[in-house]
């Protein structure tokens, strides 16, 4: 296919794309069905969530260095960094479309414009998706220690861990049979891969991605803190010490977790595990809701961030 009409495809399905999204993210606010009367000071709650909305949107960025730090090992650093981190924060507003997948596909649309391989391109979207794991968990472990088995116990009684061990096991045969499938019937591609990309570059590579998820993770609990002390609750040591980790396994939870018990978001069971007894369950409900709210906001504050940045390099052009 021509350059040009693959030019002209891509950046429709993008238009397309970015419509659909910003059309979604309004539907996720409307959805939300905040309640201006939980608020009493309006200038105040309004000054606190656009600084908050502007740290999620600074935490947006900084995750997406990681997703380019990945993309330039796995498609040789061919792409600008600047309008990566634009493409990044453009398509993360994609995540508000059913299913969760489209901001996966404007950066696939990026790394068409870059003649990088889609392999690469989706690689990189894979292992950062592994590398927030990670950030949340070892964030988690360190800040909440054995206070994340008890909310395990809690979401799944405690059974789940007579079935830790083996399920353990299982997964590590499963991985032992996978290798071995994969170096029967691609063995040499898996060399030629090592040997264009050495792996203590992918080591390195994968570290820093994991160091660049960990700011967001930790803006999502500070923004939780501030919105405490917000609401009138003193914040000191034990406050902060519940709801950093609390905020971080709901995080994680809910992403590995599909269900919770009574229908109840994992995301939100969790942090009324972990979090209402230090706020009360009112107050916790209330900083859930306006978190959420922050967090849609910070979205799209980093969309219209890009946009801005990207009229200023066309004008300059």
């Amino acid at each position: 296919m021509d350059k040009e009409k693959l030019k002209k495809i891509i950046n429709v399905a993008g238009r397309v794309i970015t419509i659909l999204s910003l059309i979604f993210v309004v539907r996720a606010v409307y959805r939300l069905g905040f309640d201006p009367g939980l608020v009493s000071n309006v200038p105040a709650f309004v000054g606190v969530a656009l600084f908050s909305a502007l740290l999620f949107a600074g935490g947006v960025y900084v995750q997406g260095l990681a997703w380019k730090t990945l993309l330039d090992y796995f498609g040789s650093g061919k792409a600008d960094t600047g309008e990566a981190l634009c493409v990044y924060a453009k398509a993360n507003i994609g995540k508000y479309l059913p299913g969760n997948v489209m901001h996966y596909v404007e950066r696939n649309l990026f790394a068409a414009k870059y003649e990088i391989p889609q392999s690469a391109a989706a690689l990189s979207s894979v292992f950062e998706i592994g590398a927030q794991v990670a950030a949340a968990f070892i964030i988690a472990v360190v800040t909440g220690g054995s206070a994340i088995f008890g909310v395990m116990d809690e979401m799944l009684t405690t059974s789940w861990r007579s079935y830790l061990l083996p399920g353990v096991l299982v997964l590590v045969c499963l991985c032992v049979v996978m290798a071995l499938i994969i170096r029967r019937f691609m063995g040499e591609k898996i060399k030629k891969f090592f040997t264009e990309h050495p792996l203590p570059g992918f080591v390195s590579a994968i570290c820093r991605a994991v160091l660049l998820c960990m700011p967001l993770m930790f803006i999502g609990s500070a923004v939780m803190v501030v919105l405490y002390a917000f609401m009138g609750g003193t914040v000191d040591r034990a406050a902060i010490a519940g709801i950093v980790p609390g905020y971080v396994m709901a995080w994680l939870l809910g992403f590995v977790v599909p269900g919770a018990p009574g229908g109840i978001g994992v995301r939100e069971f969790v942090l009324t595990l972990t979090v209402a007894p230090i706020v009360g369950s009112e107050r916790t409900l209330t900083m859930m809701l306006i978190h959420r709210l922050i967090n849609i906001l910070g979205d799209a504050a980093a969309y219209l961030i890009q946009g801005i940045i990207r009229r200023k390099q066309e004008s300059r052009e």
